[in-house]
């Protein structure tokens, strides 16, 4: 291969296998290249024709400038070289502006025409030249428009008119859009500027101006003005104040009564009121002629309408920032006077007028539903003539007597007068002791003595008590007479001795402190005192001349002696007639009161017995016996009787015996006696010490019982009194009578008239297995119970008395009714068994009389001299092995008599001394006999009579019960031969239950 050219050897090479490489190619290489090929004598020729491509020149944009808003103008782009020609377009905002393209040489040119406005100001546009050379990466220049455009002004927040509620803040702010930037900026309302923007918020094309309360003054249009180098501009907002309704009234209208009277409200509020009204605005004429103003109106002012009246109106508030709407209300009060004369009044006092004490106030108090406007002046008079005092309350200052009387009042206004009041002042005063007690005395026994006398004056008239020691004075030796006139008592005391030829002649029980107390209905803890101090000369006395007294042996002990007497005694001990060695000290009690003490260091056996004590003073003398004994149970009482008996109840008294130098308390042993020598007994404790009568309760009617009394100390027991015996009183417990047992119901009605609180006892008896059950207790009402079984066969009902229900009269059987029959109650299958059975049973009937007939027959043909043999009864037995017959006889027991009363054997008399009888087991063995027939000790008034003398039948209190285990059966049936109501019954028999029911 060899080059034809001459060529530069460092551009150009040629490389092996025909290859030619041009190194740093330029626009010269743009050429026809051949290259001959010799082979042989032959060459071979080839051309290759090498084009250069170029990119373009870089855009040169001609006619930047300031434009003017509105203005049109004319860009040109240029692009030299590129090969093949560029293509040349414009952007700006991501948007192609193309035209037609003008090529000149190897210069490209376009030209671009556009109408300029404020948008175009500060945008880039770009010119771009690409061909196939660059066209991943086109030649790019950029231009920057510079558009001069007036202000542009505008008011947030966008709302016009601008609502804002009145109180609330509002804030207007001035946005401007200016090239070049606005000079100056302002806020104005109407003519008046509020602000200027400074020059950093020129820079920033806004500024502010914010209302922190907003009123009704601000409501009105506010101008933003901007100012700069092409113009002036300006935008305006109306600011529209909301505010509640606003309200005119008068305070006070004040009319004559009976004159017409009328009031407005008005009403200033944005938006205009939706309401507008007078509350209240019963019986008057209200007039709206519009949402802003009311009017009230009356033809005749009464007293009836003067009161408080309230204008109510309410809007709604709708700001433009929020979504929230405010329901505005507003009110206003107008008092509606009117003038009236006041009505009645009356006159009151604070308290009672008393004489130098409190001041005293009087109230001319008016009728406060009638009591006048204006409001009244008072005329005060006392017995006619006039008081200066203007006020509704005249007070008395430290009253004297002179200020009682009569005191009249009048409320007066400019309508008129009220009627004359009237209240009638009597002042009080404390009670005085004009006559008191005379001087201390000192008088002999039996001396007569002069009435005391106590007078005393006060008003209200005071009361006089006589005192005597601290206590009242009261008995039959002494008697105080009072009488009263025009408020002042006397009293008088006199000394009345027990004798009536001694009456006034003094007793040395006389000797005492007296006082004349006075007291006042004005004041409780007022009083005056007048004080008397009496002393009898008198010889010694003692009330008990013989007294037995108890010491304990081995320790100090001592035996003492009280006795009145004035002056002082001496005393004088001893025994078996010679004066006594031990030591005796004499104490004084008051000043006609002495005890003297005999003292034993170390008491011993020989220091009991009998001693004299010898008392004598100038008046007189006397001897006194003390028998001294050693400590011990308590002697018997004595006399042991009964002050009142009921049914249930005996009322003892006796007398306490000595106690042994002890607190004694007592024992009370009731017996309960029969006939059948039987008796039981029972202690009662008399709970307070040497109490000597005792209310004894819970006892039986009809009964007789025997009681003794015994006292005890804390030594032991004492032994018994006397006997004494009483019969209690009888009771009549009804029987009820139409008793009847509804089955449908389960109900049990009867008729009964009783003055005592009765509850009912059942006897119920059912066709069950188990046998007795325990007492249950239902409720009864109206004569009517209701029992809960089903399977009653006979119901016994009798009636007991509630608060003693083991007292109970006799037993009524109950009458069945409404029975239903039990098929009633079968299904169709049971109804169809029972037929086949008594179908069944109707042909073994038929077949059995046939056999019977058939054997009557045949024996009439036979003799008839053989006679049947009966069993004879003999001793209440049957023989051939029959069972016995039940037997209920006891005609020779106590209660077989028909009286109803069992016979009295006993010895009533208090004198009656036995011993309490031993309680044995033949006891028990004899009331065993009588089990059988649990009611008949009772059944007392059976004959005729339906009431009868009832006495218990519960086992805890009747003794023919005793023999009864807890569950109600006796303890060996076997040893009585007889069914009782409580037994087991026989095997033979169906076994029963009878259930008893308190109810």
């Amino acid at each position: 291969m060899t080059i034809t050219a001459k060529i530069d050897k460092n551009r150009y090479k040629i490389l092996k296998n025909g290859e030619f490489m041009i190194i740093n190619v330029t626009e010269a290489d743009d050429n026809v290249y051949a290259c001959n090929c010799l082979q042989s004598s032959n060459t071979i020729r080839g051309e290759l024709k090498l084009n250069i491509l170029l990119p373009p020149g870089e855009p040169v944009i001609d006619g930047s400038r300031i434009y003017k808003e509105g203005e049109r103008t004319d860009l040109t782009c240029t692009s030299v070289g590129g090969k093949p020609p560029p293509r040349l377009y414009w952007t700006s905002n991501n948007k192609n502006y193309s035209d037609k393209i003008s090529h000149t040489g190897d210069k490209s040119s376009i030209v671009l025409n556009i109408e300029v406005n404020r948008t175009f100001n500060g945008q880039q546009i770009s010119c771009f030249a690409e061909n196939s050379v660059n066209k991943n990466n086109p030649s790019e220049t950029r231009t920057t428009l510079n558009v001069q455009y007036a202000p542009s002004v505008k008011v947030t927040p966008d709302y016009n008119p601008y609502k804002v509620i009145e109180g609330t803040s509002a804030t207007l702010t001035c946005h401007i859009d200016a090239n070049p930037r606005a000079i100056r900026a302002s806020l104005w309302k109407e003519r008046a500027q509020l602000r200027s923007a400074t020059n950093s918020e020129l820079n920033a094309g806004k500024f502010s101006h914010t209302i922190p309360s907003v009123d009704v003054g601000m409501h009105g249009s506010y101008i933003c003005q901007a100012v700069n180098g092409v113009a002036t501009r300006e935008a305006a907002v109306s600011l529209d104040v909301l505010y509640k309704p606003k309200l005119t009234v008068m305070p006070k209208v004040v009319v004559n009564i009976t004159d017409p009277v009328q009031f407005e409200c008005r009403a200033d509020a944005n938006p205009v009121p939706n309401v507008l009204r007078w509350t209240p605005s019963d019986n008057v004429a209200t007039n709206t002629p519009s949402r802003i103003l009311a009017t009230w109106r009356s033809s005749s002012a009464s007293r009836l309408i003067a009161r408080e009246y309230t204008c109510e109106s309410a809007n709604s508030l709708v700001p433009s920032l929020g979504d929230a709407v405010i329901n505005a209300n507003s009110s206003a009060v107008t008092t509606l006077y009117v003038r009236y004369s006041p009505g009645n009044v009356e006159i009151n006092s604070n308290n009672i007028p008393i004489k130098g004490a409190e001041p005293i106030s009087l109230t001319c108090k008016v009728d406060p539903n009638n009591s006048g406007y204006p409001l009244p002046t008072y005329v005060w008079r006392r017995e006619g003539q006039l008081i200066g005092n203007r006020s509704s309350t005249l007070t008395i200052n430290q009253p004297r007597l002179q200020d009682g009387g009569r005191y009249t009042c009048i409320a007066r206004n400019q309508m008129g007068s009220s009627n004359q009041g009237a209240i009638v002042v009597n002042v009080k005063e404390y009670p005085e002791i004009t006559t008191g007690l005379p001087s201390n005395m000192i008088k002999n026994e039996k001396e007569r003595i002069n009435p005391l006398r106590c007078i005393a004056y006060g008003n209200p008239a005071p009361t006089i008590t006589w005192w005597k020691n601290g206590e009242l004075v009261s008995g039959h030796n002494y008697k105080v007479q009072s009488s009263s006139n025009n408020n002042i008592v006397t009293s008088m005391l006199y000394f009345e001795s027990p004798s009536q030829d001694n009456s006034n002649r003094l007793m040395p029980f006389d000797t005492g402190n007296y006082s004349c107390v006075v007291k006042t209905s004005l004041n409780d803890k007022f009083k005056r005192v007048s004080t008397f101090s009496l002393i009898i000369r008198s010889a010694p006395s003692i009330e008990e001349m013989k007294e037995t007294v108890a010491i304990s042996l081995k320790t100090k002990s001592n035996v003492s002696i009280e006795i009145e007497a004035y002056p002082e005694p001496i005393f004088s001990w001893r025994k078996d007639n010679q004066p006594v060695s031990i030591t005796s000290l004499t104490t004084q009690i008051n000043v006609n009161t002495f005890r003297s003490t005999l003292i034993f260091p170390y008491a011993v056996s020989d220091n009991l017995g009998v001693y004299l004590v010898i008392v004598n003073n100038t008046i007189g003398g006397i001897t006194a016996i003390r028998d001294v004994r050693e400590r011990s149970v308590p002697d018997p009482p004595k006399d042991l009787v009964s002050i009142e008996a009921t049914w249930e109840s005996v009322y003892l008294q006796w007398t306490p015996g000595f106690d042994g130098g002890e607190n004694q308390t007592f024992l009370i042993y009731k017996i309960l006696t029969d006939s059948r020598k039987r008796s039981t007994g029972r202690e009662v404790l008399v709970g307070k010490s040497n109490v000597a009568h005792f209310n004894v309760t819970d006892l039986l009617p009809n009964t007789l019982y025997k009681f003794t009394v015994r006292a005890m100390n804390k030594l032991g027991n004492g032994s018994f009194s006397n006997y004494f015996s009483l019969k209690t009183q009888a009771i009549i417990i009804p029987v009820p009578v139409n008793v009847k047992y509804y089955e449908s119901t389960k109900l049990i009605t009867f008729i009964v008239k009783s003055e005592y609180d009765c509850c009912a006892s059942l006897l119920i008896d059912r066709q069950i297995e188990s046998l007795w059950c325990n007492t249950t207790l239902l409720p009864m009402k109206n004569n009517t119970l209701k029992i809960g079984y089903t399977d009653v066969l006979k119901l016994q009902l009798r009636l007991c008395l509630r608060q003693r229900n083991d007292l109970c009269g006799s037993y009524v059987e109950a009458e069945r009714v409404n029975t239903k029959m039990s098929e009633n109650t079968l299904s169709t299958t049971h109804m169809i068994i029972i037929a086949v059975v008594c179908s069944v049973i109707l042909i073994v009937l038929v077949v059995v009389l046939v056999l019977f007939l058939y054997w009557r027959n045949k024996s009439q043909k036979k003799q008839y001299g053989n006679e049947v043999n009966y069993p004879h009864i003999a001793n209440g037995r049957v023989g051939n092995g029959m069972p016995s017959q039940q037997v209920y006889e006891n005609p020779d027991g106590p209660y077989g008599n028909a009286n109803g009363y069992i016979e009295n054997k006993h010895n009533t008399s208090s004198e009656h001394t036995d011993e309490l009888p031993p309680y044995t087991d033949n006891d028990i063995a004899h009331e065993l006999s009588d089990e059988s027939d649990p009611e008949k000790p009772y059944d007392t008034y059976r004959n005729d009579n339906l009431t009868f003398y009832s006495h218990p039948q519960s086992p805890t209190r009747n003794m023919n019960f005793i023999s009864l285990n807890p569950d109600g059966l006796p303890r060996d049936t076997s040893t009585s031969g007889r069914e009782s109501g409580y037994s087991t019954p026989d095997s033979s028999r169906p076994k029963k239950v009878i259930y008893e029911v308190i109810v």
